[in-house]
Order: structure tokens, then C-alpha cells, then sequence
């Protein structure tokens, strides 16, 4: 309703919107359904009991044969493939392990046969398809969901202790972290702080 904000905003979703119409097509070549904004949820065995793991998958492409696609749509930066692959950004993963054991509304437990993102910018591309390129998306979504297993083993254990900054790869931490306030992250990785610790 803000016409600062439609005059920037309009364009970009139309642009994106003609790409989506254009590329779209072929994206349901042998899909027999499309379902989008979809809650998961699967329960794992945890040293503490039971830990569920929740999702809500953009979109989900039931395949003619049965086998699934799980799609994420990103207004902002995708992960790359290799972090994906190498267990640094799970989501895709772990939402094929939840769809792989029946754990969606509405979808029966199936093969996922593939993962990938859709980046939507309305810039310059409008669109963006970026899929996962790999010969097993069960082997990720299994390695995905040992790492996550492993890390709630860790927490269940009282001996655990909570690290005060927990992502330490993200510049912006008070972005991404709802308690870095807590720990004056800010303060401590201050150059005079340090300078100070020193003296």
C-alpha cells in the first residue's frame, strides 16, 4: 500500500512473475502434482526422548512415477551446492528426510529424486533455478539428519555446555542470533575491548 514501496517492489515481482511464467512450464514436465507451503514434521530417538524435527516446505512436485522434488524459494542468497553437500545448510536435506519418511501433509512417503531453489529477485536475472546436483539426495538427506542427530545427542547431554556465539560465520550476528545481546558478543570481538583484555 505504500506507493515508495510499490513504485521499488512492482516492477521486480513483475519481471519475476514473467520468468516464473515463461520457465514454469517446464518445471511440471511429468509432475502429477504441485504442492506448495507444506508442514512436516518426523520424531527421532534422542538420549532425552523423543525430538521432533519441523519443517514447512515451499513446494513439493509429486512426479509421475511417484518419486518427489522439493523446491525452496530464496528472496535473498542460496546456498551453494557444496555447503548443501557438505552438511553447512541442511534445510533441503532434512526436509527430504522428513518427505522420505512420509512426514508431509498430504504426500505419502516416497524417493526424493531432487532438491533445488528457486531465487526469486526480480533484478537482473528476475529468476533463478538452482538445483542440487547430485546421484543420491537420500544419501544427503541420511548424512543431514546424522548431523542432526548428533548434534541433539551432544545437547542432551548435560555436560553440554551452550556456546555464547553460535554462528560464528555470519558478520551480522545480532541479525541472526536472537541472544548474542545477551552475551555482548559485540563488545568482546570489539578491537578496544580486546585491547583492553590485553593490558
Amino acid at each position: 500500500a505504500h506507493p515508495r514501496v510499490a513504485a521499488f517492489w512492482l516492477p521486480r515481482f513483475e519481471r519475476f512473475a514473467e520468468w516464473f511464467a515463461e520457465t514454469e512450464p517446464r518445471r511440471r514436465g511429468g509432475v502429477k502434482r504441485v504442492l506448495a507451503e507444506l508442514s512436516g514434521a518426523l520424531v527421532l530417538d534422542a538420549p532425552a526422548g523423543p525430538f521432533t524435527l519441523t519443517a514447512r516446505a515451499d513446494r513439493i512436485d509429486v512426479r509421475d512415477g511417484g518419486a518427489l522434488a522439493i523446491v525452496d524459494y530464496k528472496t535473498g542468497t542460496t546456498p551453494t551446492p557444496s555447503r548443501v553437500l557438505g552438511g553447512e545448510a541442511p534445510q533441503l536435506p532434512l526436509e527430504a528426510a522428513i518427505a522420505g519418511g512420509g512426514g508431509f501433509d498430504h504426500v505419502d512417503a516416497a524417493r526424493v529424486a531432487a532438491l533445488s531453489y528457486i531465487r526469486v529477485t526480480g533484478a537482473e536475472p528476475p529468476g533463478e533455478e538452482r538445483p542440487i546436483a547430485c546421484d543420491d539426495p537420500a544419501a544427503i538427506a541420511r548424512a543431514a539428519l546424522e548431523g542432526l542427530m548428533s548434534l541433539i545427542t551432544d545437547f542432551d547431554s548435560e555436560e553440554t555446555p551452550y556456546r555464547a556465539t553460535r554462528r560464528h560465520a555470519f558478520k551480522d550476528i545480532y541479525r541472526f542470533d536472537s541472544y548474542a545481546h545477551l552475551a555482548r558478543a559485540a563488545e568482546r570481538d570489539h578491537p578496544s575491548w580486546a585491547a583492553g583484555q590485553r593490558g
